[in-house]
């Protein structure tokens, strides 16, 4: 039902921007007119869906003279594009700039329980037309579309970069030591009460995403960037001043107030204490077989099956277009090969009669296990996977000593 309403607030928006980028288009901006023009940054709250958990960035044209008040968003997409899931997995996810009515644009936040921060950017008159130039080429039917990426071109990226590639002072940070980061940490604050997602994430993500970022990079979030632009300063001429010096940020107000939610994940089963029970499960399952003689092969079943299906995945992203999947250690323990050649160890187990293949394989895959687990030193993994990586080693060398 949330994605069905997502989807039709959706439609009516591209329908209403469609006709409000039209008519801001026609409108012929000059510098003697950029006084009554304010050039806003929003920052918005968290959403409950995946997709929104991160916030989001806008930027606010509020120009008095016309009585325009919009809101530029660089965050527009339909799930209804063929193959959505697949496309945005693989990084050929495409993303449109829309213009709303800025009364519209916090309706919509209002109506989903989160914040909007807004801060007021101090910029001169000719910074200001151009940028609104920059928003009406932006706008046009063959700009309009853009290729998203969740870390490098995202609705915060683009918003940023529209605002900063038009300034014509020099830039200084003034205030703000920065502390190097990367780009899992940075999306782990943001998750840290919905496990399952992060887990997600975190089998997806590869080294790369373990690897130290720049400031600029870590401005991919919209929280990021708007604690950063309170540090920047200007210099240079502003308007009849000469080399003045001003902060970028004039002011910030609350257009939704942020409110105190206390997190909880509410899960008890969490992908920790899931994959701890299996590894419980699997011990006694082998001392059974050990006492009784019983071989329960239905257990190695489960433990290929699910790898390498989860491996074809991890298999795909290695032609995706996020470099922070490419290069994933986890494929050492989800690996596709585990569907082809698990079948002749399973087949082993059954007739307790060990193929020459089985036993080469059975070691080969308790090699790569321990690989990846070495690879923790330089790839983040969760909990759960080295305890299921645990698992998997635990139960190929009962199989190699006791069951052959």
């Amino acid at each position: 039902m949330k994605l069905f309403k997502y989807i039709l607030r959706t439609f009516l928006l591209v329908f209403t921007l469609s006709v409000t980028t039209h008519v801001n288009a026609q409108s012929d901006y000059d510098l003697g007119s950029m006084d009554s023009v304010d050039i806003c940054l929003l920052t918005c709250g968290p959403g409950q869906e995946s997709y929104s958990m991160f916030g989001h960035t806008a930027l606010r044209i509020h120009d008095k003279a016309r009585q325009q008040d919009l809101a530029i968003n660089y965050g527009m997409f339909s799930f209804s594009q063929p193959n959505f899931i697949l496309r945005f997995i693989l990084g050929q996810t495409d993303y449109t700039m829309g213009i709303q009515d800025m009364s519209d644009f916090i309706w919509q936040y209002q109506h989903e329980g989160r914040w909007i921060k807004q801060q007021k950017l101090q910029l001169s008159r000719k910074e200001k037309w151009e940028i609104l130039q920059a928003i009406q080429e932006n706008s046009r039917p063959e700009n309009i579309t853009y290729r998203y990426n969740f870390f490098f071109n995202n609705c915060t990226t683009k918003a940023r970069d529209i605002i900063l590639d038009h300034i014509n002072r020099q830039e200084d940070v003034k205030g703000m030591a920065y502390i190097p980061s990367t780009y899992r940490k940075e999306i782990h604050k943001w998750n840290a009460s919905s496990p399952w997602t992060q887990f997600g994430e975190d089998l997806l993500l590869g080294v790369s995403a373990d690897f130290d970022i720049s400031q600029s990079e870590y401005q991919f979030l919209p929280e990021n960037l708007s604690n950063d632009w309170n540090h920047i300063q200007l210099t240079g001429h502003f308007d009849s001043l000469q080399n003045q010096k001003m902060p970028l940020v004039e002011s910030t107000s609350w257009l939704i107030s942020k409110q105190d939610k206390t997190e909880n994940s509410g899960y008890i089963l969490t992908p920790t204490v899931c994959f701890a029970l299996l590894f419980i499960f699997t011990v006694v399952i082998s001392l059974y077989e050990y006492r009784t003689g019983k071989k329960i092969w239905a257990l190695d079943i489960f433990f290929y099956f699910a790898t390498g299906i989860v491996g074809i995945v991890l298999f795909a992203m290695l032609f995706s277009k996020h470099p922070t999947v490419q290069c994933n250690l986890q494929i050492l323990m989800f690996n596709p090969l585990v569907l082809a050649f698990g079948w002749s160890v399973i087949k082993s187990l059954q007739k307790r009669a060990w193929s020459k293949w089985a036993i080469r394989y059975s070691i080969f895959y308790g090699i790569c296990l321990v690989l990846m687990l070495i690879g923790a030193f330089i790839q983040t993994y969760q909990p759960g996977i080295i305890i299921l990586a645990l698992s998997l080693l635990f139960r190929i060398i009962f199989n190699l000593k006791y069951n052959r």
